[in-house]
């Protein structure tokens, strides 16, 4: 993939985070909502949005991850992102990532922009063919449980203690979703 794809649903648009979004990644960042359940702290300056938006492009430059800004259509407002990390194209499978602003939060955006995205990765490839995607939880993040079973993953399992950050160790859930 040269590019990062445009994309589209009902209400948003789908593209590459650009350095010109570093107000609105600091301001989803910096939500203690969003941070809740993500190994990140808070946000507390516009430089780190900076660093991240930084990242996005190197990971995408070195085939590691794509990551798309979730736009709304009616006022081209950045509210979120999506994207695919952790690329096994011997496996032919990838890792599903995303958030959204607190304030749109259960009103469909994050359903909307994965369901577009996996059908781009089944029908597209990544860094080649993709037959497996997985996705990672916190077990308390209910409302992203709940993403991800609407869109068809089913939970594999609880990984005990997989992640480590806030000064401890977090397990996780892991769910997937294959290939139609």
């Amino acid at each position: 993939m040269d590019s990062i794809p445009r994309l589209e649903t009902d209400r948003l648009q789908l593209r590459a985070v650009f350095p010109a979004d570093s107000q609105a990644i600091f301001e989803l960042m910096s939500d203690p909502k969003v941070a809740e359940h993500h190994e990140l702290e808070p946000f507390e300056t516009i430089r780190q949005a900076d660093a991240m938006i930084s990242n996005f492009t190197k990971w995408f430059q070195n085939s590691q991850a794509v990551r798309w800004a979730m736009i709304r259509k009616e006022n081209e407002r950045l509210i979120g992102t999506c994207c695919f990390d952790t690329f096994h194209p011997k496996y032919q499978s990838l890792n599903l990532g995303y958030n959204v602003r607190s304030d749109h939060w259960r009103q469909g955006y994050a359903t909307e922009a994965i369901q577009t995205i996996i059908e781009y990765a089944f029908k597209n490839g990544i860094v080649g063919p993709v037959n497996r995607i997985q996705a990672i939880t916190v077990p308390a993040n209910v409302a992203s449980e709940k993403v991800l079973e609407r869109l068809g993953f089913e939970k594999e399992g609880l990984m005990r203690e997989y992640g480590f950050w806030k000064g401890k160790f977090h397990d996780m859930n892991l769910f997937s979703l294959l290939k139609p």
